[in-house]
C-alpha cells in the first residue's frame, strides 16, 4: 500500500495572485484598447511583483537584503532591455525586429550574469 502524504494548499493566496495578475493584465489590455499610452506604460512598471515577492520572502525564511539587491541588479537588466528595445525602434522602425534583438540581448546577458555569480 502506497503512504500518501495529506498536503494542505492554501487556495485562498493561489486565488490572490491570480487576481492579483489577471488585473494588472486586463487593466494593460483595457487602456491599450482605449490607447491610454500613459496608463499602458506605468502599468507594467508599478512595483507590485517586487512588494509581493518582499511580502513573501521573510515568510519563508529568505534574506531580504539579498531579495532587494537582486531585485535592484535584474531591474536593471529590464532597464536595458526597454532602452535598447526603444533605440532599435527609433533607427529601425521595425517592431518586431527591436523586440527580438532586446529579447536576445536581455536573456543573453541575464544568463550570463546569473551563471557567473554561481561559479
Amino acid at each position: 500500500m502506497f503512504n500518501y502524504v495529506y498536503m494542505t494548499i492554501n487556495y485562498f493566496q493561489y486565488i490572490l495572485q491570480f487576481l492579483i495578475g489577471g488585473t494588472l493584465m486586463t487593466l494593460l489590455y483595457h487602456y491599450s484598447n482605449k490607447k491610454n499610452i500613459v496608463a499602458c506604460a506605468i502599468i507594467p512598471t508599478l512595483p507590485v511583483l517586487f512588494l509581493v515577492g518582499l511580502i513573501y520572502i521573510p515568510k519563508k525564511n529568505a534574506i531580504v537584503s539579498k531579495y532587494i539587491k537582486n531585485s535592484a541588479i535584474y531591474f536593471s537588466f529590464y532597464f536595458i532591455f526597454v532602452l535598447t528595445c526603444l533605440l532599435l525602434y527609433v533607427w529601425s522602425n521595425k517592431l518586431l525586429f527591436s523586440i527580438g534583438v532586446s529579447s536576445i540581448i536581455y536573456l543573453i546577458s541575464l544568463l550570463l550574469y546569473i551563471y557567473s555569480n554561481k561559479i
